[in-house]
């Protein structure tokens, strides 16, 4: 695929501004601050649209730096060809207005573009491989842990695949994400919080059991008190009755056993002593006399004991009325004592009840953690497995891509580097002599040689060879021999576009020296 005609409506600094471009090399020349970048910002926007960040990145981003400075419709247009069909490009940046539209030149007929806009149409190249392989800006060639990750996840496709329609880095990313669900610190957290509860709740049996036990014991009580006051009454006032009556037979019986008695021998010493009859009347008088005085005293005895009983009844009922209020005291406070434990009961019940709830959430939240640890461990076992595959399949694809990488690399170094070694990680080291060393040990013009061929190396096994080859600037700090062998390799590449960004003169002038036909473009 190649990009045939740029046209910049409004973008940056230009306005109306038109490019018109071919296969092959393309130089565009022009002065620090000419619009080179701008052009390839352009580029990368027609292909891939430009998104607006959020928050205060927004200010900066490029979204905003590509504004139009002189106003109007944030827009531009371009063709492209492709297969040998020719299509045209149309793109509205406007954030409020954004569109995307896509013509066949033969039919004029608008062509869906989908979601993923030209991607899924056209060249079916994402732009971060892109930006990773055969875009490269100001900043240099150097290399991206994405990259890295994209080269892996290719070789492991093709190892075991056969395809690259299974995307095992998605597949390692996508596991990454599950483990993140599965994180147990929260859960852990939660479980530390609800200790103290679940002790608790293990101990509100104990107490409820301890408040049962007292409310029997009250009732015990109250029960035996009660009886106790129920009977004590008409027991005392029955053995009081009996007792007096006791005392008033006996006293009366003594009496009159003793007047008889007396009268007995009154009547015994009349009828056998030779008395007199006067003195056998004052005898007689005295028998009545004794029989009366007896029965007075029995009923003087008789009366006396009545009232002492009727004193001790007296003094028994304000016995028995202290009591009963003493016992109201008591009921008072066994109703008292009765509410607190009930009331205790109830919270200890409520509480029980809740905690109950609790230990329930808590085994729940023990069984889900549990079930994390085994979900974790099994993503870490499927992680560990792809890594283990990744390493090994790189191993078999690693040694075709350190030679690719190695045979451009001698061909732009002249043959003074012919051997690189990259790692999965893409940190690469070329040998010197007998032994390697680390890129960070040569020259920043060998370094950018060597970054720019594993670039070409990775675009040719990702599939970006389909897309123009765009450098902007990156070519300063080469020296004429290596900027000439950089440029002879260029044109044997297999892609069909090659579009250099230069404030350099000299890459013209040595483009006609090694007699490279080219297209010139001075902005």
């Amino acid at each position: 695929m190649y990009i045939n005609k740029l046209k910049l409506k409004a973008f940056g600094k230009f306005h109306n501004k038109e490019l018109e471009l071919r296969p092959g090399i393309n130089l565009i020349y022009g002065q620090n601050e000419a619009g080179k970048t701008t052009i390839k910002e352009f580029i990368l926007g027609m292909l891939y649209g430009i998104e607006k960040s959020r928050g205060l990145a927004a200010r900066l981003d490029n979204y905003e730096i590509r504004k139009p400075l002189s106003g109007g419709g944030y827009a531009g247009s371009c063709t492209l060809f492709k297969s040998g069909k020719e299509y045209l490009v149309e793109r509205n940046f406007e954030r409020s207005d954004k569109k995307l539209s896509l013509f066949s030149t033969a039919t004029g007929r608008e062509i869906n573009t989908g979601e993923n806009g030209l991607v899924d149409v056209l060249f079916h190249v994402e732009k971060n491989k892109y930006l990773d392989t055969l875009c490269i800006g100001q900043q240099g060639a150097d290399t991206s842990k994405d990259l890295a990750s994209g080269i892996n996840n290719y070789m492991i496709n093709m190892s075991s695949a056969q395809t690259t329609d299974v995307d095992y880095a998605s597949a390692i990313n996508y596991l990454k994400q599950e483990k993140k669900k599965y994180n147990t610190k929260s859960l852990d957290e939660q479980l530390n919080k609800m200790a103290e509860d679940i002790h608790i709740c293990k101990n509100a049996d104990i107490a409820l059991v301890n408040v049962k036990y007292r409310l029997d014991k009250l009732d015990e009580e109250y029960n035996k008190k009660a009886k106790e006051l129920e009977s004590d009454e008409d027991f005392e006032l029955d053995e009081l009755e009996n007792e007096t009556n006791k005392i008033i037979s006996n006293n009366i019986v003594s009496i009159v056993a003793v007047a008889i008695v007396a009268i007995i021998l009154i009547m015994i010493l009349i009828a056998i002593a030779p008395l007199s009859e006067v003195i056998k009347i004052v005898l007689v008088v005295v028998a009545v006399i004794l029989v009366i005085v007896t029965l007075a005293v029995c009923f003087v005895v008789r009366a006396r004991l009545r009232e002492r009983q009727i004193e001790r009844s007296i003094m028994v009922k304000k016995v028995k009325s202290e009591e009963k209020n003493s016992a109201v005291s008591f009921a008072k406070e066994y109703a008292f004592k009765i509410a607190e434990l009930k009331s205790e009961e109830m919270k200890i019940l409520e509480q029980k009840s809740e905690l109950e709830d609790r230990l329930r959430e808590y085994e729940d939240i023990s069984k889900k953690r549990e079930l994390c640890l085994i979900e974790i461990q099994a993503i870490e076992e499927a992680m560990s497995t792809i890594k283990i595959l990744s390493e090994n399949i790189y191993d078999d694809f690693g040694k075709s891509f350190n030679a690719n990488v190695s045979h451009i690399v001698s061909h732009m170094t002249n043959g003074r580097y012919s051997e690189v070694l990259l790692d999965e990680q893409l940190h690469i080291s070329v040998r010197k002599g007998d032994t390697f060393i680390g890129i960070e040990f040569l020259s920043k013009g060998t370094m950018e040689q060597i970054y720019f061929a594993v670039r070409l190396a990775a675009a040719k096994l990702l599939g970006t060879d389909c897309m123009p080859i765009i450098v902007d600037d990156i070519f300063g700090a080469y020296d004429e021999l290596r900027l000439k062998r950089t440029l002879e390799y260029l044109e044997t590449v297999d892609t069909q576009q090659v579009i250099l960004f230069t404030s350099d003169t000299h890459m013209g002038e040595m483009l006609d020296h090694l007699n490279k036909d080219y297209n010139y473009i001075e902005l």
